[in-house]
């Protein structure tokens, strides 16, 4: 269970596209680092074929509750403010196995998104 208090996450362009390619370069090494360390040579099969563990095979669940976020979208270069975003009251429960799938239910209590520029 994730339950986060107030949180408030400040947000520019640059740092959308740095995180992107982080959780690229992360995804990657992740899924050498399971390729390496979780493909099992058969001991049944003379040609040694790999067969690989399903990381799926055990449901997960996550339950999320989120009091209240803040979201701004900044352009700091030009010390603009482009975008807030708030929620209050979020609640998400994520269930996956690999027989049903992934189900999501959730309920948000207030959402605002505004402008803050002045014009």
């Amino acid at each position: 269970a994730v339950n986060l208090r107030p949180l408030t996450v400040q947000w520019n362009p640059s740092t959308v596209i740095a995180l992107q390619r982080f959780l690229g370069r992360l995804r990657k090494e992740a899924m050498a680092k399971f390729e390496r360390d979780w493909i099992v040579p058969s001991a049944s099969s003379s040609s040694r074929l790999a067969q690989v563990m399903d990381p799926d095979a055990v449901p997960t669940r996550v339950r999320v509750q989120v009091h209240h976020l803040v979201v701004t979208l900044n352009k700091e270069h030009q010390h603009r403010c482009l975008l807030r975003v708030t929620l209050s009251d979020m609640r998400a429960l994520f269930e996956h196995d690999s027989r049903s799938g992934m189900t999501v239910e959730g309920s948000i209590s207030d959402i605002g998104a505004w402008d803050t520029d002045s014009y």
